[in-house]
């Protein structure tokens, strides 16, 4: 029996508020509904409406559309009957849409659809018998992949996703499982877990051969001092360096592997880990070099104008499993205690800048050639005259900070080509004479932003000159950073007479969000530029502490325009300078709806190694 009918006007809207008078049975409620029709008819106690008459149903992130709905109060939430649309944002005309004959709005934001059918800008393009959207902190399936990976052929592939909080928003704390498979026959499953304190990402891909990537960092602490930390690098396989994995990936030199327990308090701690060096791409059963380490340290603040700490390391490595072990295929233990002290002094006598430094390092080992040793003691005073002006006039003025700047510094040292990341590397040096080098610096330091804004510069330059047994030479180091509206400027860029230069340099000319070239230019002359490093202030870092490894050039280039606020392109670019050779290309295009009820990328990418080109295409739904 109909109880209470009434009739709307066809421009008047029903606002009902569920939270009070359609609560449904669940963990948690939907808060509200919008609903708008020419006529609306209530049957029994506000459980149930017929809705005729250009229907429009808002529902959270779904705008539901139709000529005839009947909605319905459950336990399971609100049931829609009736032949209707479901689009995701408010738009007139959305470009996806899903027809349902039937749909079901559950807490907090799933809607189970029976009979969808995707329609692409009114098209129908795909149809299901049932389909379940489900809210972001739920568990469901991740939406469908497709792509075509070179000379691999056709790959598709899904997954799983698994919340790991119960946050009505979405959190970044998640387990994403993915399941992939190659037309060809070969599978590619990978996993991601997200929480505020780590992300981990691994994957195994097979087809013919495998490959198997990891890249996972993260800690954890408790509140009594006691912490741990780990970090994860490697591509492992044999068909590690030529499968489809980034440009980036595949070409760094090396895997690691970090993890280290950490017990600290009162200017002191104590940790013990272990550590695993391999050359990249290798054999699933070569771990490279492994071995455990200790490290005890202790450090203290003294007063308001200085510093002092110790540390003592003690790493026990075996190279037996590695590429780089001894010819005779015998395992080699190479045990090494790393010792590194630091004493610094700051003053501001008058408008000046005063600071001193003093470090001793000391280094013993033994390897398959017997034992050897290591040791550097030095210091460097460094004075300098900051000078710092504002111009006011605005609410934003311009300031400038700038110091030119002096350093005194010496050392004698023993021992300078010791300890190369991997055994076998670099030939140990076992000339233990002590050697004298000093260094006499003239820099200046240039800082110029304007305040509670982006853009920012600044410019460290040094000019030196450095005295050792071989003879003087000259040393030009800078560092500069900028950032402005329409172009910006950062890394390293060095000279060292007799050794040539080295550029860690980046640029970018134009307006990030409308039509910007970002352009890098990597490498150096040779080895012997490392010797710039007495200049960076990472002088004492350590013996093995090199720009790059080895001499060569490289330079690259991305091309961003931004043609319209929702449609923009790019393309890129990476090119060995030395050997002339193109090492990647890519290609990409992206659509956004105004909006943002979706987007839609395309790329496509080549890079050395790997025998021909790979593309995809990503559809994001964004409510």
């Amino acid at each position: 029996m109909r109880g209470h009918a009434f009739a709307l006007g066809a421009s008047c809207a029903a606002l009902l508020f569920l939270r009070s008078s359609w609560a449904v049975a669940a963990p948690s409620t939907i808060h509200e509904i919008k609903l708008q029709a020419g006529h609306v008819a209530m049957d029994g106690p506000a459980s149930k409406l017929e809705l005729t008459d250009g229907v429009e149903l808002q529902v959270h992130r779904y705008r539901l559309t139709a000529d005839h709905l009947t909605l319905e109060r459950t336990p399971r939430g609100i049931v829609v009957d009736g032949q209707g649309q479901v689009a995701f944002c408010p738009c007139g005309s959305p470009p996806i849409r899903f027809g349902f004959s039937r749909a079901t709005v559950a807490p907090p934001t799933d809607l189970l659809l029976t009979n969808a059918t995707l329609r692409l800008v009114g098209v129908p393009v795909f149809y299901t018998p049932w389909l379940w959207l489900r809210s972001p902190n739920r568990t469901g399936l991740l939406p469908p992949h497709f792509a075509w990976r070179a000379r691999d052929g056709a790959w598709a592939g899904s997954g799983f996703h698994l919340p790991l909080s119960t946050r009505s928003d979405p959190s970044p704390e998640f387990l994403d499982v993915n399941l992939g498979g190659y037309l060809k026959g070969g599978v590619d499953l990978g996993a991601q877990l997200s929480t505020t304190r780590t992300t981990s990402a691994l994957r195994w891909d097979w087809l013919e051969h495998g490959f198997f990537v990891a890249d996972a960092h993260g800690s954890v602490a408790s509140g009594d001092g006691l912490s741990l930390a780990w970090r994860v690098d490697a591509l492992r396989g044999r068909r590690g360096l030529v499968g489809p994995v980034s440009f980036q990936t595949a070409t760094r030199r090396y895997d690691r592997a970090r993890v280290e327990a950490t017990l600290s308090g009162t200017g002191a701690m104590l940790s013990l880990g272990g550590r695993a060096d391999a050359v990249r791409g290798g054999p699933y059963g070569e771990f490279g070099v492994v071995g455990p380490t200790a490290r005890l340290g202790a450090g203290t603040a003294l007063g308001e104008f200085g510093t002092a700490d110790s540390s003592t390391t003690l790493l026990s490595r075996v190279a037996g499993v590695a590429p780089t072990a001894p010819v005779d295929g015998g395992s080699s233990l190479t045990p090494q205690l790393r010792h590194e002290g630091h004493f610094g002094l700051v003053a501001h006598p008058g408008p000046a800048s005063l600071e001193f430094r003093a470090v001793e390092q000391w280094l013993l080992g033994s390897d398959g050639g017997g034992s050897f040793s290591a040791a550097r003691l030095g210091s460097a005073v460094v004075a300098g005259l900051p000078i710092r002006r504002v111009w006011q006039g605005s609410s934003q003025p311009w300031s400038h900070w700038i110091e030119p700047k002096t350093q005194l510094q010496g050392a004698v040292q023993a021992g300078p080509g010791l300890a190369s990341p991997l055994v076998g590397q670099v030939p140990v040096e076992r000339d233990g004479r002590w050697q004298p080098v000093g260094l006499a610096a003239l820099g200046l330091s240039s800082r110029l932003g304007k305040l509670g804004t982006e853009q920012a510069y600044a410019l460290e330059g040094w000019t030196a000159e450095l005295v050792r047994n071989e003879g003087k030479s000259q040393l030009i180091w800078s560092r500069l950073s900028a950032s402005g509206r329409w172009w910006g400027l950062g890394g390293e860029l060095g000279w060292v007479q007799g050794s040539g230069g080295f550029s860690t340099a980046r640029s970018r000319l134009g307006r990030a969000d409308r039509l910007a070239l970002v352009t890098r230019l990597e490498g150096q002359a040779s080895v012997g530029v490392r010797d710039a490093r007495w200049l960076s202030g990472e002088n004492w870092g350590g013996w093995n502490r090199r720009y790059f490894d080895g001499p060569g050039w490289t330079g690259g280039g991305d091309l961003l325009w931004a043609v319209t606020g929702q449609l923009a392109t790019f393309a890129g670019l990476d090119y060995d300078l030395t050997s002339r050779e193109r090492l990647s290309e890519r290609l990409g295009l992206s659509y956004r709806h105004p909006c943002g009820c979706l987007s839609v990328s395309a790329l496509g990418a080549r890079r050395a190694a790997r025998d021909g080109t790979d593309a995809w295409v990503v559809l994001d739904l964004m409510p």
